[in-house]
C-alpha cells in the first residue's frame, strides 16, 4: 500500500476535546498522539464516523494555549482488544490557525535537535595551529 503522509507526524502527548460538528451528538476527551502540518493523531473512546465534521481543542505541555479548530475525520481504526477501548483515529484540519501548528512544530523540531545534541555531545580538542 503506497504512503499517502505528506508530512512527518511528530510525536506530541496531549489531550484533545473533540465534538461532533454534524448529525452525530458525540463529544469525548482523547489522548493526543502526534501531530503535522495537515492534522494529528488521537486515540479516543468514542468513535467518530470518517469523513465526520468535529471541532477539537489541542492541549499539551509544548503549548502556550491551546490550538482549537475544526477537522475532518480521516482514518478510523478498530480497538485492538476489549481491555483497550481506545479508537485510533486520524483528524484533517480544516480550519485551524495555521501558524499556531506552524510554530508548534517548530518548536518540536528545535528540541529533538537539542535533545540529539545532548546525547551525541562529545568532549572536543581545540585544533590550535602552528
Amino acid at each position: 500500500m503506497p504512503e499517502k503522509r505528506h508530512f512527518d507526524r511528530l510525536r506530541l502527548d496531549g489531550n484533545v476535546q473533540i465534538k461532533s460538528e454534524n448529525g452525530q451528538p458525540l463529544e469525548s476527551r482523547a489522548f493526543l498522539e502526534n501531530i503535522s502540518y495537515v492534522g494529528f493523531g488521537m486515540y479516543s473512546t468514542q468513535k467518530f464516523m470518517p469523513e465526520s465534521l468535529v471541532d477539537f481543542e489541542l492541549t499539551a505541555q509544548q503549548l502556550d494555549r491551546p490550538i482549537s479548530g475544526k477537522g475532518k475525520v480521516r482514518y478510523v481504526a478498530e480497538p485492538v482488544s476489549e481491555r483497550s477501548p481506545f479508537y485510533r483515529m486520524g483528524v484533517e484540519f480544516v480550519d485551524t490557525n495555521k501558524d499556531a501548528v506552524t510554530y508548534l512544530i517548530k518548536r518540536l523540531h528545535a528540541k529533538m535537535s537539542e535533545d540529539t545534541r545532548s546525547r551525541t555531545n562529545t568532549a572536543h580538542v581545540d585544533f590550535i595551529p602552528y
